[in-house]
């Protein structure tokens, strides 16, 4: 954050907006002082640190909250399967 300030940007949101595997990624989106939007990719968890220090909003694209849920539900399908001895 301090770095974001003291060259005159300000963040206009933080995108989750990759995932492979299980690492996510994200973009944070800044705009500098004379309204030219930046992009940087960073790690999802300095991302939402950034977010949250700036009231900045957080999205998460489609995909990579269709494969979250879709990794949940494995999850726990995994720990009924266990739970249950099958």
């Amino acid at each position: 954050m301090d770095v974001i300030e003291t060259v005159g940007c300000r963040i206009d949101k933080i995108v989750m907006d990759n995932i492979e595997e299980t690492t996510y990624y994200a973009t944070i989106f800044l705009r500098d002082q004379n309204g030219k939007a930046l992009e940087f990719d960073a790690r999802p968890s300095d991302s939402i640190a950034i977010a949250l220090r700036a009231s900045a909003p957080i999205y998460v694209t489609e995909n990579v909250f269709e494969a979250s849920v879709a990794d949940e539900r494995a999850h726990r399908f995994r720990e009924e399967y266990y739970k249950n001895g099958l």
